[in-house]
C-alpha cells in the first residue's frame, strides 16, 4: 500500500524540489487580459456635446440668493444656534407659498421633505410647524424605507429611494438634519464623499429639487467630513451670535451669485421672527461667542439701567455687585454691547456709561429650555419679512 501511494504522488523535478510554492506560482502563465481597445471601447462611448448646442439658462432660486433651485446647500452652526428653526421656517413658507425675507411676491404652495434624526417628530417638529403656521400636508417626514416586511434606516447610499420619494411627492426642497449622519459608512473620506455628492447633485438637478443639509461644527469650529462635501455645495450659510446675544444668519459661500445680506432672527416662547438685516459677516460671527448666562444677565441689567441716559460707573458696579454680578462680568457685557464710557465734570468729575446712539436698546430673548414653556400656546405669531432696502446695523 505504501508503494501505491508513492506512485500516485506527482513527480517533482529535481531542480524544483527545493523551490517554494510562491516561486512555482510565479512560473505559471498569467491569464490573458483583453486590452482597452479590444473590449471596453464597444461598451463605453464618450458623450460629447458642443457648447453651441447647449442652451443657456439663468439660475433660478427657491430663496434668492441663499438657496438655488436644484442645488446642494448647507446650513452650519452650533447646536443651540437655531438651525432647525430656520430650516422649518423655510419649509413653512414654502408649504404655504409665502415669500421668504427679501422676496416680494408669493409663490404656489409646494411640498418639502424633512429627514430628521435628532428631533422627535411628535413632540418637537410637529409643534414647531404649528407655531410657524405651516401647512402640515405639504411638509413630509421621510423616516426610512421598507424592504419586504422589514423597515430600514435611510442613508444617502439609498439614492434610488430618495429618487422615488421626490418623484412621488414632487418636492422642491429636501432637508437633511443632520447631514453627516446620513452619509453611508465609509463615505466620509474623499473618494466615497465625492461619489455620494455626485449622485446627490444629479438627483437635485433631475427634479429641480434643492437640497439643504444641516451641519454641526466641532468644538474647534471645524466641520467634520471631506472637503469634497464643501466643494459640491453651491451655497453655504452660517448661524452665529452677535455681541448682544442675538442670532444672525450669514451667507458665506455663493457660487455665481452675490452674497445675501446677513439676517437677524429671534426664537423664543413658541415663536420665530425675522428681525431685520445685519452688517456682520461669517468671519465676524466666528469671532464672536454666545455670552454666558451671567454675561447675558449683566447685559440685560445694563440695557435696562442705561435706557434713560448715562449712569456713573461706580453706581453701576455697586448695584451689579448687589445683584451678584462681578465687575469683570459687567465689563465683558459692556464691551459686547458696545457701551461707551464718558468723563463727566472734567478732572474732578466721574466716569459714566451710556448707550451708543446707533445701538437699539432691545433685550435678547433666549429659546425656552423647559418643557412646560415649550408646550405653552404662543400668544402671537408676528412675522416680519424685511425688505432688502432697509438695514439694521448690528455692532458687537
Amino acid at each position: 500500500m505504501a508503494g501505491d501511494e508513492t506512485a500516485r504522488r506527482p513527480q517533482v523535478a529535481p531542480h524544483q524540489a527545493t523551490r517554494s510554492r510562491r516561486d512555482r506560482a510565479r512560473d505559471r502563465p498569467a491569464p490573458k487580459i483583453s486590452s482597452y481597445r479590444e473590449s471596453e471601447t464597444r461598451e463605453r462611448v464618450p458623450i460629447l456635446t458642443p457648447y453651441s448646442e447647449i442652451r443657456e439658462r439663468e439660475m433660478r432660486f427657491l430663496w434668492e440668493p441663499y438657496i438655488p433651485e436644484g442645488k446642494l446647500c448647507f446650513l452650519d452652526g452650533n447646536r443651540d444656534g437655531g438651525k432647525t428653526w430656520i430650516a422649518l421656517a423655510i419649509a413653512s413658507a414654502i408649504s404655504k407659498g409665502e415669500p421668504l425675507p427679501g422676496a416680494q411676491t408669493n409663490r404656489k404652495p409646494r411640498k418639502v421633505i424633512y429627514m430628521n434624526l435628532e428631533n422627535n417628530p411628535e413632540e418637537s417638529v410637529k409643534k414647531r410647524l404649528r407655531w410657524l403656521q405651516a401647512d402640515p400636508a405639504n411638509v413630509i417626514a421621510l423616516d426610512g424605507f421598507r424592504e419586504g416586511s422589514e423597515s430600514k434606516m435611510l442613508t444617502l447610499g439609498h439614492i434610488d429611494v430618495l429618487d422615488d420619494a421626490i418623484a412621488r411627492t414632487r418636492a422642491v426642497l429636501l432637508i437633511l438634519d443632520p447631514f453627516l449622519a446620513y452619509l453611508p459608512k465609509g463615505h466620509h473620506h474623499a473618494e466615497g464623499a465625492r461619489r455620494v455628492m455626485t449622485q446627490l447633485i444629479s438627483l437635485g438637478r433631475r427634479y429641480r429639487c434643492s437640497i439643504l443639509g444641516i451641519r454641526h461644527p466641532t468644538k474647534d469650529g471645524k466641520i467634520r467630513g471631506s472637503s469634497e462635501i464643501d466643494n459640491a455645495a453651491r451655497s453655504m450659510m452660517l448661524v452665529g451670535f452677535d455681541g448682544q446675544g442675538r442670532k444672525v444668519l450669514s451667507h458665506y459661500k455663493h457660487n455665481d451669485t452675490p452674497a445675501g445680506v446677513s439676517l437677524v432672527f429671534d426664537v423664543g416662547e413658541g415663536k420665530f421672527d425675522w428681525l431685520g438685516e445685519s452688517t456682520l459677516t461669517a468671519e465676524d460671527l466666528l469671532a464672536k461667542k454666545k455670552p454666558s448666562p451671567k454675561q447675558q444677565a449683566a447685559g440685560e441689567y445694563l440695557m435696562a439701567r442705561l435706557r434713560q441716559g448715562p449712569v456713573p460707573e461706580t453706581q453701576l458696579v455697586s448695584e451689579a455687585c448687589a445683584l451678584g454680578i462681578s465687575r469683570a462680568t459687567l465689563r465683558r457685557a459692556k464691551e459686547a454691547l458696545g457701551i461707551l464710557s464718558r468723563r463727566v465734570g472734567g478732572r474732578d468729575g466721574y466716569w459714566a456709561w451710556e448707550l451708543p446712539r446707533d445701538v437699539e436698546a432691545s433685550e435678547p430673548r433666549p429659546a425656552p429650555d423647559r418643557e412646560d414653556e415649550a408646550d405653552a400656546e404662543p400668544a402671537s405669531m408676528k412675522r416680519v419679512w424685511p425688505a432688502r432696502a432697509t438695514s439694521t446695523e448690528t455692532k458687537g
